[in-house]
């Protein structure tokens, strides 16, 4: 070897020593602390019980995206979800139970308690439709398209159940059917759900006992524009 080739090669391998000496050691990230979610589920129809399996799930949300869920079984009325207390997820509690949804207050883990209760109430289930009655129903027009012949029709109808179960409408899981107006094209309810058929518009969201209820449903109507009148006919 060279004296030229020694020198070069002495000066590369300081080089690397110095760079390895004032590398700063890689740091493992700390998981984050565990943090306890817990509560009970009681049923508050009289004369029913918990049947079947429930368990309670956690909706994992990163921001307002949802990136996974937590699943914690229900045993004689409680539950107990052990999830990372990061300051950066929320929480939101939901139980689904006879096919309802029931959802709890949002958890995050944000100062030095890490242990919070969230309790559920739940609902036995009927099919029975004379427990329901309709308080009252608007329409509204939202829009209206005078070029394209077409009107945009927002309906409230406002529902409550007697008694002390949710009317989930049996089997089919439709718990109303509202007559569409004379020439709508699309219907859908608030979510985007509900199927229109024949005329009719099939809803599926379960009414609830307590305090009344508002559907929401919304509908693309096509009118005559030469005529430039509609009339519109609200049936409940």
């Amino acid at each position: 070897m060279t004296r030229h080739a020694f020198a070069a090669l002495a000066v590369l391998l300081v080089t690397a020593m110095t760079s390895l000496a004032g590398a700063t050691p890689a740091v493992a990230q700390q998981p984050a602390a565990e943090g306890v979610v817990r509560g009970r589920v009681t049923m508050a129809s009289a004369g029913a019980a918990l049947e079947g399996a429930a368990e309670v799930e956690l909706i994992i949300l990163e921001g307002s995206q949802a990136t996974g869920s937590v699943k914690a079984p229900v045993t004689n009325g409680a539950y107990e979800a052990r999830v990372p207390a990061s300051a950066t997820r929320t929480y939101v509690p939901r139980l689904n139970y006879q096919r309802v949804d029931y959802f709890g207050d949002p958890v995050r883990f944000t100062g030095a308690e890490r242990e919070v209760a969230r309790d559920f109430t739940v609902y036995a289930t009927t099919d029975r439709a004379d427990v329901l009655r309709l308080i009252q129903t608007i329409a509204t027009v939202i829009g209206i398209d005078p070029e394209q012949g077409q009107i945009g029709i927002l309906r409230e109808d406002v529902v409550a159940v007697t008694g002390d179960r949710v009317y989930t409408g049996g089997a089919s899981g439709i718990t109303l059917r509202i007559p569409a107006p004379e020439g709508a094209t699309e219907a859908s309810e608030e979510d985007g759900r509900g199927t229109l058929a024949n005329g009719v518009l099939t809803v599926t969201t379960p009414v609830r006992p307590g305090e009344a209820s508002s559907i929401i449903t919304s509908y693309l109507v096509k009118y005559d524009p030469a005529v430039d009148r509609y009339r519109l006919r609200v049936t409940v």
